[in-house]
């Protein structure tokens, strides 16, 4: 049987479009969803204004603490913390203070707070109530504040797990399209129709 003028054999193009908008979809999903968990990460457990105290309920393990302060920094300014800046975390049953580990890179964050820079890590020994104190610094600062809560980039790691979900349900459905394409092209060649 001859080509009827004008077939053509089915295409794929239906499976990479499927595929293209699974791995946008994924992109998008860790950027944004990302990004909000990011924000709400930083002040997940609390604020604490300087000077101030108060009491604070923290889950066990690796706690970051953030100086904030009410300012909106130009494109290439970062936020520095008062070099007094002092703050004392203990139980709120009394012992000893949790050590402020300040190793490790920063990060910062910006909203209608102003700017937020990390400062260190905590490690809590067990989940409670802990008293957070803040000294008084020689700074005059705008609105200065100690905030505790996970690191940004927690945000953005729990974010993967639901973003590789989306791709690779899209991976299924892309996968599907393309063997049903390749069915309806054996058939297409198999009647004679293929050019």
């Amino acid at each position: 049987m001859s080509a009827q003028p004008g077939k053509r054999p089915p295409s794929y193009l239906a499976a990479y479009l499927t595929l293209a908008v699974a791995l946008v979809a994924a992109i998008l999903f860790v950027i944004i969803f990302g990004a909000v968990k990011a924000f709400t990460a930083s002040d997940r457990y609390g604020t604490v204004p300087v000077p101030g105290e108060e009491t604070l309920n923290l889950p066990e393990g690796d706690v970051t603490v953030y100086f904030q302060e009410a300012v909106h920094l130009g494109e290439n300014q970062t936020l520095d913390p008062p070099r007094d800046l002092r703050l004392e975390i203990r139980g709120a049953g009394g012992g000893p203070p949790v050590e402020l580990d300040r190793g490790g890179a920063s990060s910062e964050i910006g909203g209608g707070f102003g700017e937020r820079v990390s400062i260190g890590d905590v490690d809590v020994p067990a989940g409670g109530d802990y008293t957070v104190a803040v000294a008084r610094t020689a700074e005059n600062r705008a609105d200065p504040a100690i905030v505790l809560g996970d690191d940004l980039f927690e945000g953005f790691f729990a974010a993967l797990r639901p973003a590789v979900l989306v791709l690779v349900g899209g991976g299924i459905v892309a996968a599907i399209v393309a063997a049903a394409t390749y069915g309806r092209r054996r058939r297409f060649r198999e009647s004679g129709l293929a050019q």
